[in-house]
Protein backbone atom coordinates (compact mmCIF):
# COMPACT_ATOMS: atom_id res chain seq x y z
CA UNK A 1 0.00 0.00 0.00
CA UNK A 2 1.35 3.64 -1.16
CA UNK A 3 1.76 6.57 1.26
CA UNK A 4 -1.67 7.77 1.95
CA UNK A 5 -2.90 11.15 3.67
CA UNK A 6 -6.68 11.84 4.87
CA UNK A 7 -9.35 12.71 2.56
CA UNK A 8 -11.21 14.49 5.31
CA UNK A 9 -11.79 18.09 5.17
CA UNK A 10 -10.16 20.32 7.25
CA UNK A 11 -13.43 21.14 8.80
CA UNK A 12 -14.14 17.45 9.36
CA UNK A 13 -10.38 17.19 11.14
CA UNK A 14 -11.25 20.24 13.33
CA UNK A 15 -14.32 18.64 14.59
CA UNK A 16 -13.18 15.43 15.10
CA UNK A 17 -10.19 16.96 17.28
CA UNK A 18 -12.41 19.09 19.34
CA UNK A 19 -15.01 16.15 20.43
CA UNK A 20 -11.55 13.82 21.61
CA UNK A 21 -10.96 15.45 25.06
CA UNK A 22 -14.94 15.85 25.78
CA UNK A 23 -15.44 12.33 25.94
CA UNK A 24 -11.68 10.94 26.22
CA UNK A 25 -10.10 11.84 30.21
CA UNK A 26 -6.30 11.74 31.08
CA UNK A 27 -5.61 7.89 32.64
CA UNK A 28 -2.86 5.98 33.89
CA UNK A 29 -5.01 3.47 32.27
CA UNK A 30 -5.11 3.22 28.20
CA UNK A 31 -8.40 0.38 27.04
CA UNK A 32 -6.38 -1.96 25.85
CA UNK A 33 -9.07 -2.21 23.35
CA UNK A 34 -8.60 1.34 21.90
CA UNK A 35 -4.86 0.34 22.12
CA UNK A 36 -5.03 -2.25 19.73
CA UNK A 37 -7.79 -0.35 17.33
CA UNK A 38 -5.29 2.47 17.00
CA UNK A 39 -2.30 0.52 16.61
CA UNK A 40 -5.10 -1.58 13.60
CA UNK A 41 -5.75 2.42 11.93
CA UNK A 42 -1.80 2.82 12.15
CA UNK A 43 -1.31 -0.55 10.43
CA UNK A 44 -3.47 -0.19 7.69
CA UNK A 45 -3.47 3.61 6.99
CA UNK A 46 0.18 4.16 7.82
CA UNK A 47 1.91 7.04 9.83
CA UNK A 48 1.57 9.53 6.97
CA UNK A 49 -2.10 9.30 7.50
CA UNK A 50 -2.31 9.70 11.10
CA UNK A 51 0.03 12.42 10.70
CA UNK A 52 -2.22 13.89 8.26
CA UNK A 53 -5.47 13.62 10.50
CA UNK A 54 -3.15 14.67 13.87
CA UNK A 55 -1.49 17.56 11.99
CA UNK A 56 1.54 16.65 13.07
CA UNK A 57 4.63 14.70 12.92
CA UNK A 58 5.20 11.46 14.53
CA UNK A 59 8.91 11.90 14.35
CA UNK A 60 8.53 10.69 18.97
CA UNK A 61 9.02 6.80 19.12
CA UNK A 62 7.01 4.77 22.02
CA UNK A 63 9.01 3.64 24.58
CA UNK A 64 8.10 -0.10 24.65
CA UNK A 65 7.34 -0.11 20.97
CA UNK A 66 9.87 1.62 19.03
CA UNK A 67 8.23 0.65 15.78
CA UNK A 68 5.39 2.61 16.85
CA UNK A 69 4.89 6.46 17.66
CA UNK A 70 3.97 7.99 20.62
CA UNK A 71 0.89 9.04 20.23
CA UNK A 72 -0.81 10.55 23.67
CA UNK A 73 -4.51 9.00 24.63
CA UNK A 74 -6.29 11.25 23.15
CA UNK A 75 -4.96 11.25 19.99
CA UNK A 76 -5.45 7.62 20.16
CA UNK A 77 -9.23 8.29 19.97
CA UNK A 78 -8.80 11.00 16.98
CA UNK A 79 -7.29 8.69 14.95
CA UNK A 80 -9.54 5.67 15.34
CA UNK A 81 -12.92 8.23 15.23
CA UNK A 82 -11.04 9.80 11.51
CA UNK A 83 -10.86 6.15 10.60
CA UNK A 84 -14.25 5.56 10.99
CA UNK A 85 -15.26 8.99 9.44
CA UNK A 86 -13.21 8.17 6.23
CA UNK A 87 -14.29 4.71 5.91
CA UNK A 88 -18.01 6.06 5.97
CA UNK A 89 -17.19 8.59 3.49
CA UNK A 90 -15.34 5.85 1.18
CA UNK A 91 -18.59 3.29 1.82
CA UNK A 92 -21.26 6.41 0.84
CA UNK A 93 -19.05 7.39 -1.68
CA UNK A 94 -19.35 3.71 -3.13
CA UNK A 95 -23.06 3.54 -2.51
CA UNK A 96 -23.48 7.00 -4.43
CA UNK A 97 -22.07 5.82 -7.24
CA UNK A 98 -24.14 2.61 -8.22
Amino acid sequence: MGLMRTRLSEQQLVRIRADAPAHVRESDFVNPWVAAESRRVLRERGEQWVESVLGRQLSRRSVFFPDLPWLAYKELHIIISADAAETRQDFSDVVDGL
